[in-house]
């Protein structure tokens, strides 16, 4: 039975003719018929931009890499096609049918996929940018780590899709159908328009979420992460990687529901603890330099407090296990002194 390949007598990259193009595809319609005549079709690499294939049958076709930029794809059938690597710069997939596809670190700038079926897609790490998915159906496909900066997904229906650690920026979910869909640890996530969307049972797990985004949402039900009554023990990171040991008081106002540092409006320093496990007497907030955390003293934010439930906002940030606090990084970590000394040279220079 054969199975690809025109793919032997096309240089990758090279423009292919309307006549190559008509052969690769009646082949593949033979071969869609019966595996045993015609090709599978094999257009890896090739240069399709521009290419007008709405209508077309591609079903397990293979596209690994090809340049559809510009390309006319309204309609086209895609399923459990494989399109790993593709460019498809704003080309038009309008009510194309992605079933199974396969789009894992594809490129799709200012693509529309409006009304196109994606159920169970793959497009883990892809870069999305600016693409239309308003009306289509994702139901169950896999999003993890991708760029959605800026998609459109109203009246989607992403119900069971997974947007782990996806890129959230701007991106527009208004009336989209979200059940079940895990969007835990996805970045930006507090600039994203939920509006009007179903969020029963979506997991937010290290998600910052805007109250005035959320507006008409369904069936979300966000609850403390924290004791809502009483005191317990919780911990912090601070510079240096010493970690203190907090009390939360009865009487402090607390809050935090989807991200894991939770706040209150007060808080007594237990301890203070080295890298070493030694006790020490004070220790310096990561995000402020003039916070200092002194071992028997209460501390109160400098603002006033914030009892949102759905944002990161002023207060006595803490973790509730000791393991959280320690693997927090803090600013001070991330920067880079080499960078800094080689900017701070090539700023004097500039002078």
């Amino acid at each position: 039975m054969p199975t690809v390949s025109m793919c032997a007598s096309i240089i990758h990259g090279d423009p292919v003719d309307r006549e190559t193009l008509s052969r690769i595809l009646n082949d593949h319609k033979a071969w869609l018929e019966d595996r045993t005549k015609g090709r599978q079709a094999c257009l890896r690499e090739m240069d399709l931009e521009n290419a007008d294939l709405s209508g077309a049958d591609l079903s397990f076709a293979d596209l690994s890499g090809v340049c559809l930029m510009n390309a006319k794809l309204a309609g086209t059938k895609l399923t459990g096609a494989t399109l790993d690597g593709a460019n498809l710069h704003h080309a038009d997939l309008t009510g194309a049918d992605l079933c199974g596809a396969r789009l894992s670190h594809a490129n799709t700038l200012g693509a529309c996929f409006a009304k196109a079926d994606m159920e169970q897609a793959i497009l883990t790490g892809s870069v999305l940018w600016n693409s239309d998915f308003e009306e289509a159906n994702l139901k169950g496909a896999l999003l993890t780590g991708s760029e959605l900066c800026d998609c459109n997904f109203a009246g989607a229906d992403l119900s069971f899709a997974d947007l782990y650690c996806a890129n959230l920026d701007y991106t527009v979910f208004q009336g989209a159908d979200l059940k079940y869909a895990r969007i835990g640890y996805a970045e930006n996530s507090f600039y994203a328009d939920f509006k009007n969307a179903d969020l029963s049972d979506v997991d937010f797990s290290e998600c910052s979420l805007n109250e005035k985004r959320m507006e008409g949402v369904t069936g979300f039900h966000p609850h403390m992460r924290c004791p809502e009554e009483g005191s317990f023990i919780a911990w912090k990171k601070c510079r240096d990687d010493r970690i203190v040991k907090l009390l939360i008081p009865e009487t402090a106002a607390r809050t935090g529901a989807c991200v894991y540092a939770c706040r209150a409006s007060e808080a007594v320093v237990l301890d203070i603890l080295t890298p070493d496990n030694t006790s020490c007497e004070e220790a310096i907030s990561c995000e402020d330099q003039d916070f200092i955390y002194r071992k028997g003293e209460t501390v109160r934010p400098t603002d006033a407090f914030d009892d949102s439930l759905l944002k990161d906002g002023s207060g006595v940030h803490f973790f509730l296990t000791l393991a959280e606090a320690a693997l927090f990084k803090c600013r001070e970590e991330e920067d880079d002194p080499e960078e800094d000394e080689e900017a701070a040279v090539d700023e004097e220079e500039n002078a």
